[in-house]
């Protein structure tokens, strides 16, 4: 009974209509914001039980002398008055609505005056109420409907008989959150790994499904189960987890552009380090014009392009007395960083060891095989051609320690290849005896060394550049030009040929011309 509506006192009907009534009901209704949904079946005026109107019109239609309120552990369950009228824990019933009727009424001044006609009135439950629109009795209903108080006790008798009473069962609760907890796994699962807009239309299902079951139990089976408590928590859920799945991607995008920021300034210190590298590499090899301003017994011109930022192609050319010319050109195998660096550690031994004792050339790519070696910890190899050059005589030393075999030119325009003597690259095998072999150049002869950058070069159809189209070009070009030209006309030819396609190799060319003793 604590859970009943108590009201301290009441206000009654005159006592003349009070002491002629049959019995007495309760017209009171609390308002939810402003609109009745529930009223009492079961109230208490002080420590009195009382019921309303409606209630209180059936006991006294039906006879019955009093009514029965059953209570259980949760409050009150049913209020008997002949029939037992279920009720929620605090004694009250939501009213099943129904749109405003105007054949329920009838006009008490035609029933006065012999207009109505009885058969509407016969067998009938008949509340006499005031219904004008001035008067202060009316209320709003769920409809959104205003309707005169004595409609609403009206519509809770046709509930009663029609057996049409909405319920609010005690697990609605129970369900409600579990519905919540179902959409809100949904949204905590999904959000992250949907877009914004997939999420939010992920979204309006979950309302219109919550929405749909509670409607679908209204309507199927008259129970109150409320969808919007679920419903606004999930939406609630739903746009804090899309402003911290935008945060946490705004700050994933923010960590991700700094880290393109660092990754952006490493690449440009790398690539500036290689550029300096480059510049250093190619500072290191000798420019003729520099080394030789005013030679006239000879010309010499030299080129070097490697695949990458830097290359593992070497060539170098110096005097080693007044008369001798000593030049090479090798190839590191590998590419990149590692093959440059190896290329000026080999490049600086071999001249080293030219420089330190004139000795036959087999001799010096023996001693330069030894000190390589030494300074080898990756394993890598480098193939040499390496030859001296009698500036008197045209007399023309050489050894090719596993290089591209040069091209010898003859004034009359026939080639042939140097293929005698040398050994394997330097580095592969200790120790080795390597051989050395000799050429007579004629006047203005050309000395032609490539490397297999150059016969090796690939087009876009996959076809070596070859040694047949380096002769024609070495023909094309080789009367009456000098070396210079020589190497740029084989430079263009290649890169014609290769057609703009990924270069695979670095590219070096050395040729040198004999003039004579005295020049030209």
């Amino acid at each position: 009974m604590r859970a009943l509506r108590r009201y301290a006192a009441t206000l009654r009907s005159l006592p003349e209509i009070d002491a002629a009534a049959s019995g007495h009901g309760l017209l009171s209704a609390d308002t939810e914001a402003g609109v009745v949904r529930r009223v009492p079946l079961v109230a208490l005026i002080g420590e009195t039980p009382v019921l309303p109107l409606s209630l209180e019109t059936l006991r006294v239609a039906t006879g019955v002398q009093a009514f029965a309120v059953r209570g259980g552990a949760a409050g009150v369950e049913a209020v008997g008055v002949g029939v037992s009228v279920p009720t929620q824990a605090d004694g009250r019933l939501w009213v099943h609505y129904t749109p405003h009727d105007p054949s329920r009424f009838i006009s008490a001044a035609d029933v006065l005056e012999g207009k109505a006609d009885p058969a509407e009135l016969e067998r009938k439950l008949v509340l006499v109420g005031v219904t004008a629109l001035g008067l202060i009795d009316y209320q709003s209903t769920p409809l959104g409907e205003r309707m005169p108080g004595i409609e609403i006790h009206a519509q809770v008798l046709e509930n009663v008989f029609d057996n049409a009473l909405l319920m609010r069962p005690r697990w609605a609760p129970w369900i409600e959150a579990f519905a919540l907890l179902i959409a809100g796994l949904i949204v905590v699962y999904t959000v992250p790994r949907l877009s914004p807009a997939r999420s939010t239309g992920l979204l309006v299902l979950l309302l219109v499904a919550l929405g749909a079951a509670g409607f679908t139990a209204y309507r199927g089976a008259e129970l109150l189960l409320d969808a919007s408590v679920p419903g606004v928590a999930t939406a609630f859920l739903f746009a804090a987890m899309l402003v911290e799945t935008l945060s946490d991607a705004n700050a994933q995008r923010k960590s991700l552009q700094e880290r393109l920021q660092h990754e952006r300034e490493a690449a440009a210190r790398i690539a500036g380090e290689l550029d300096a590298a480059r510049r250093i590499q190619v500072g290191i090899l000798p420019r003729p014009e520099l080394v030789f301003p005013s030679e006239r017994r000879f010309e010499i011109a030299a080129s070097m392009e490697p695949a990458r930022e830097v290359g593992g192609d070497l060539y170098d050319f110096f005097m080693l007395d007044d008369e001798r010319l000593f030049f090479l050109v090798g190839d590191v195998s590998g590419k990149g960083l590692p093959a440059s660096i190896f290329m000026a550690v080999s490049k600086a031994l071999c001249k080293s060891a030219a420089l330190r004792r004139g000795q036959p050339i087999n001799e010096l790519l023996g001693e330069a095989n030894l000190e390589i070696a030494r300074e080898n910890p990756e394993s890598l190899f480098v193939t040499v051609f390496a030859a001296v050059l009698d500036t008197r005589t045209g007399r023309l030393e050489y050894c090719n320690a596993g290089h591209e075999p040069p091209f010898i030119l003859t004034p009359e325009g026939e080639i042939a290849r140097l293929a005698e003597g040398g050994g394997p690259p330097l580095c592969v095998i200790d120790g080795f005896a390597y051989v050395a072999a000799e050429h007579s150049i004629a006047l203005h002869g050309i000395v032609c060394v490539v490397s297999d950058g150059v016969t090796e070069a690939l087009n876009r159809a996959g076809e070596l550049y070859g040694v047949e189209r380096l002769k024609r070009a070495l023909q094309r070009n080789g009367n009456g030009k000098g070396p210079a030209a020589i190497v740029d006309a084989i430079r263009a030819d290649v890169s014609q040929f290769a057609d703009n396609a990924e270069v695979a190799d670095d590219l070096t060319l050395l040729v040198l011309r004999w003039n004579g003793p005295s020049g030209r």
